[in-house]
C-alpha cells in the first residue's frame, strides 16, 4: 500500500493470450484504455498470460482492476464485474482464468504476501478460445462495455486525467 501522503495508485491489467482469439480480449481492452487516455495515477499494463507475474503488478497498488476473458457460463460477450469476495463464493472452476494459475490462487497468494489492494475483475465471457488472432463478434462488442466498466470503477476512485501504456516485459 502507499505511504502516507503518496498519490493514489491504480493498476489496470489486461490479461490474455492474443494468439487464442477471445482469450486476448483483456489485452485489447487495456490497449484501448491506454490509447484513449486514463486518469493520472493509473498504470495500464498489458499483462498477457500473467500467472504469478500478476502479483508484482499488484504490489504497492491501492486498487487493481484485472480485465480478462473469464469462463463464467454466461452468454458470449457478457461482461461482469467481480470482487475477490464474490470470486471466492463462486463454485470451483467457475472463474477459470489468469492462465497459469487460477484467480483464487493469485488472490490467496497476494493475501499471504500482504498484498491486499482494493481489487476488481472485469470478466468478459469468451465465445471462442482457439488459435486465431481475431476476436469473435461477441468479444469485440464487449470491448466498449468492459471499457465503460473500468472507467466507472476509476470514477468511483475519483480519478481524472491521462495515463501511459506500460507493456509487459
Amino acid at each position: 500500500m502507499r505511504p502516507e501522503g503518496a498519490p493514489w495508485r491504480v493498476v489496470v491489467v489486461g490479461v490474455g493470450n492474443e494468439l487464442y482469439a477471445d482469450d486476448g480480449v483483456g489485452v485489447v481492452v487495456a490497449r484501448e484504455l491506454a490509447a484513449a487516455g486514463s486518469p493520472a495515477g493509473v498504470e495500464v499494463i498489458e499483462g498477457h498470460v500473467g500467472g504469478l507475474d500478476l502479483l508484482f503488478d499488484m504490489e504497492e497498488a491501492d486498487h487493481v482492476i484485472f480485465v480478462d476473458a473469464v469462463a463464467m457460463g454466461r452468454a458470449p460477450g457478457e461482461v461482469a464485474v467481480f470482487t475477490p469476495e464474490q470470486v471466492k463464493l463462486l463454485p470451483p472452476g467457475t472463474v477459470a482464468s489468469l492462465h497459469h494459475i487460477g484467480l483464487e490462487q493469485v488472490l490467496g497468494l497476494a493475501e499471504l504476501m500482504g498484498v491486499t489492494p482494493n481489487l476488481h475483475v472485469v470478466g468478459i465471457e469468451p465465445e471462442r478460445v482457439a488459435p486465431g488472432l481475431a476476436l469473435s463478434e461477441a468479444a469485440a462488442r464487449a470491448v466498449p462495455v468492459a471499457l465503460a466498466e473500468v472507467r466507472r470503477l476509476l470514477r468511483e476512485d475519483g480519478l481524472t486525467c491521462e495515463a501511459q501504456l506500460a507493456p509487459s516485459p
